[in-house]
């Protein structure tokens, strides 16, 4: 896939370019959305476009070229393709039906690439570099136009009218700092690590980011105990690891509990949680589980007038998942997650199960289809890289 110099930087182009393709009421097609304006079709990113004509591309090759390995991955799509189609005949909801799309589509890419995918570790960090500069180009971009135009414009529009970042203030910076977090270790010169960081930070602050804004503290701290400890493989980092896995399962799943629990007992509090952010989004925590009952837990929470006449969205990954597709459909996705997540050599494992802690608590990061591309596609990677090790050493 990647054989070149030109094919990595048009290919993390492509994975960073925060360019949404929407087609508005009238059919027309424009690249100015923005998260505040739902005047509009469709928008899909640029990277969702991409694997969407690969997958084509990949069905076309399987019919002229007669090789067993081809014809298997044709016919594999073509799986793929009826059972998307008779799931999509099952659900009702558009928004379930939009986003289960996504995360098959994902599944199946992360697949290929573990697959057919020859990667090595010097070519996933240069991806890694050349994504986080094409991120930053387009975030600069955007920071800058907010103060050409004195802070008048709308968050992420480049040239309004004509581009926009889609989503600027809530996923963007979150791509970032993820990027500049597996990066971090390989910068080779302080003063360079120092001057991505700042541009970052401008990027983040600019966003109002909270959950970017932690994550980009933790990656200094983590690289301070991670590399000056030179912690080797022995029976208490195993533990440890253990340990660390049980709490990124719990922590997200027992967030809402404990919000329920709490205000349970402290009906007071309400008042005062609402006028913040965190606040606001721990009391639909507390609205969902106060509301769930035998009749509506394995299927989707949405359904549930007793719930969907209370809350927009839950603002929680994993309630997500549940509100909009059902308890069985939350605990299979969850599982694809973490499956590669904790099979990652130490560093990578920490960085991807940290962000995936912070993001799945607060947010619904991974229903948003640009930041998802990225996260599936990098943790496939590092998880096919850890995986040829593995082998290696055995």
């Amino acid at each position: 896939m990647i054989n070149s110099r030109w094919q990595l930087l048009i290919f993390s182009f492509i994975l960073s370019a925060p360019i949404f393709i929407s087609i508005d009421r009238y059919k027309k097609i424009n690249l100015s959305r923005t998260a505040e304006n739902f005047d509009y079709l469709i928008s899909m990113p640029l990277s969702l476009i991409f694997f969407i004509g690969l997958i084509l591309y990949w069905l076309v090759r399987s019919i002229f070229i007669n090789k067993i390995e081809i014809k298997l991955t044709g016919l594999s799509i073509l799986i793929f393709l009826s059972s998307t189609a008779w799931i999509y005949s099952l659900i009702n909801s558009d928004y379930l039906k939009n986003n289960l799309l996504i995360l098959l589509i994902f599944i199946y890419i992360s697949a290929v690439i573990q697959t057919y995918q020859k990667i090595n570790h010097d070519l996933y960090y240069k991806l890694i570099k050349s994504m986080m500069d094409w991120s930053l180009i387009f975030g600069l971009c955007a920071v800058i136009a907010f103060y050409i135009n004195d802070r008048i414009i709308i968050l992420g529009e480049i040239y309004p009218s004509i581009i926009s970042i889609y989503n600027f203030e809530q996923y963007y910076s979150l791509g970032c700092v993820l990027l500049y977090g597996l990066y971090y270790n390989k910068f080779k010169d302080k003063i360079v690590n120092f001057i991505y960081f700042i541009l970052i930070e401008v990027t983040v602050l600019v966003s109002s980011n909270l959950t970017a804004q932690v994550m980009l503290i933790i990656i200094p701290i983590i690289n301070i105990l991670f590399i000056n400890k030179k912690l080797k493989k022995n029976e208490i980092n195993y533990y440890l690891r253990f340990l660390w896995i049980i709490a990124i399962i719990m922590i997200p799943i027992l967030f809402p509990i404990i919000s329920w629990m709490v205000l349970s007992y402290c009906q007071d509090s309400f008042t005062s949680l609402e006028s913040s952010g965190i606040g606001q989004r721990i009391i639909i925590h507390y609205k969902i589980i106060e509301n769930i009952n035998i009749e509506n837990f394995f299927t989707a929470l949405s359904m549930s007038s007793s719930i969907n006449n209370l809350i927009n969205e839950p603002h929680h990954q994993f309630l997500n998942y549940w509100y909009y597709g059902g308890f069985i459909q939350m605990i299979l996705t969850i599982s694809c997650y973490l499956f590669m997540i904790i099979k990652l050599e130490e560093y990578d494992f920490l960085i991807y199960s940290i962000f995936y802690l912070l993001v799945s608590t607060m947010l619904e990061a991974f229903t948003h289809p640009y930041l998802l591309i990225q996260f599936f596609l990098l943790v496939s990677l590092a998880y096919n890289l850890n995986k040829k090790r593995y082998i290696s050493h055995k």
